[in-house]
């Protein structure tokens, strides 16, 4: 649950989706049109509420503000290894990033970074 029965889905269909459960519809999607790579690691929403973090299978963070659904800035992990797993650490801005490569990264400042 985001906020006020609000929850993201990550689908196989390469659509990320914010659904309002009450009205059972979508409130937005995001498709390759906003990020333009298979993103399959789980999504990690900020400690405020205003942004989500998902990884691709080339190693990008994208950092999307949770309201518009718009991508605020994006994160090059080193190498290119899949993103398998986000987690974002509670009262700050950092990001930690698990890879498929085996390599755990602590992205600090993850919003605002374009």
């Amino acid at each position: 649950m985001i906020k006020n029965e609000q929850i993201l889905t990550l689908g196989k269909d390469e659509t990320i989706k914010l659904f309002d459960l009450r009205k059972e519809q979508p409130i937005y999607t995001i498709n390759e049109s906003k990020i333009p790579q298979y993103c399959e690691s789980s999504i990690a929403v900020s400690p405020d509420k205003k942004y989500f973090a998902v990884g691709s299978t080339k190693g990008t963070i994208y950092i999307v503000n949770l309201n518009e659904g718009t991508v605020d800035s994006s994160i090059n992990n080193k190498g290119s290894a899949a993103i398998n797993g986000l987690c974002w650490r509670p009262f700050n801005s950092q990001i930690y990033v698990g890879d498929s490569g085996g390599f755990l990264t602590i992205w600090g400042t993850a919003i605002g970074n374009k």
